[in-house]
C-alpha cells in the first residue's frame, strides 16, 4: 500500500494530479473522474504497512480533534 498526496488539477485537460508521498519518488496517478487517465507506478521504495497506515490515520484524527477543540480538557 503506498500513500499519495494531491498536488494539482491540471487547468488544460482537469485531470487532478495525485504523487507519492515519498519525495524522491517518481510514482503519479492522474484521474480524470471518475477513471484513472495515466499513471507511473513505478515505486522506488518499500510499501508501507497496514499497521503503519493505521497509526498515521489514528494520529491524523487525533491532530484534528485537538485542532478542532483546543480549550476542551481530556477526560482521565
Amino acid at each position: 500500500m503506498y500513500k499519495y498526496y494531491f498536488e494539482r488539477t491540471l487547468i488544460q485537460t482537469g485531470e487532478k494530479k495525485w504523487r507519492c508521498c515519498v519525495k524522491k519518488c517518481p510514482a503519479f496517478i492522474k484521474i480524470l473522474e471518475p477513471p484513472i487517465s495515466s499513471s507511473n507506478e513505478c515505486h522506488k521504495h518499500e510499501s508501507c504497512s497496514e499497521q503503519m497506515m493505521q497509526r498515521q490515520q489514528l494520529s491524523a484524527s487525533v491532530k484534528r480533534k485537538a485542532s478542532d477543540n483546543p480549550h476542551d480538557k481530556p477526560r482521565s
